[in-house]
């Protein structure tokens, strides 16, 4: 409704592109977003959204392989873009492949770049079931989380330059745009500099607030140099 106004105002007004909520599997990370568990409701979500205006579908990380490359497929048909995080079920060889015109955040960037990208995987979605269990004890949570973690520095442990640039051609060749998103994730980082940020001004209450409270709490601390004294 805002841009159909906006087209007949004479005043100069941005070019707002609108994406869909997000689109997630069962339990997903946020509790406004579209569920998707098939391939049936993967597709009628795409057309859903099409006829609402979106610009692209938004896919997140808790999507089946089956719901995922339904909607990838479906959004190709309908000639709308799809972008946004790499499922955990998905690699992002195979979501470049299917036409994710933007990975977001890097997500399964870096596993793509393992040699031992597979076996790497397939005990991460192993320990990211048991963590999400709902029957898991707080004991149990936290040795999967340790474990997540472990695997997270065996895929820097195990990176391979020939993998990565076989990777990076493909998004060349298929135009994968990529989103770090560092400023982000950097603000999760213990860092004085941070805090006296003017731009910080310009984050709701609600942002600030999931900020300050670690949201991004896995993310690694950026190395710093040691003072000399």
């Amino acid at each position: 409704m805002w841009r159909a106004a906006q087209a007949s105002n004479e005043d100069p007004s941005p070019t707002v592109y609108l994406g869909s909520p997000i689109i997630d599997g069962p339990n997903p990370i946020w509790p406004d977003s579209i569920v998707v568990t098939d391939e049936a409701q993967g597709r009628e979500v795409v057309e859903q959204q099409r006829e609402r205006g979106a610009d692209f579908i938004k896919v997140y990380s808790r999507l089946s392989r089956n719901a995922y490359f339904a909607i990838a497929d479906e959004a190709n048909k309908c000639d709308i873009p799809f972008e946004g995080h790499v499922p955990e079920s998905v690699t992002a060889t195979e979501a470049s492949g299917a036409g994710q015109r933007s990975i977001e955040h890097l997500t399964r960037v870096a596993d793509a770049c393992s040699k031992e990208e597979k076996l790497i995987d397939s005990e991460m979605q192993r320990q990211e079931a048991l963590f999400r269990a709902p029957d898991a004890t707080m004991a149990q949570k936290i040795d999967s989380g340790k474990s997540i973690i472990r695997l997270n520095m065996r895929v820097v442990e195990t990176f391979d330059e020939a993998t990565a640039k076989a990777l990076f051609a493909l998004f060349v060749k298929n135009r994968t745009w990529q989103c770090p998103t560092l400023t982000l994730l950097r603000a999760q980082i213990d860092d004085p500099l941070l805090a006296n940020d003017p731009r910080l001004n310009y984050l709701s209450r609600e942002v600030r607030a999931k900020w300050d409270a670690g949201y991004y709490e896995n993310v690694p601390p950026e190395p710093r140099p040691q003072s000399s004294n």
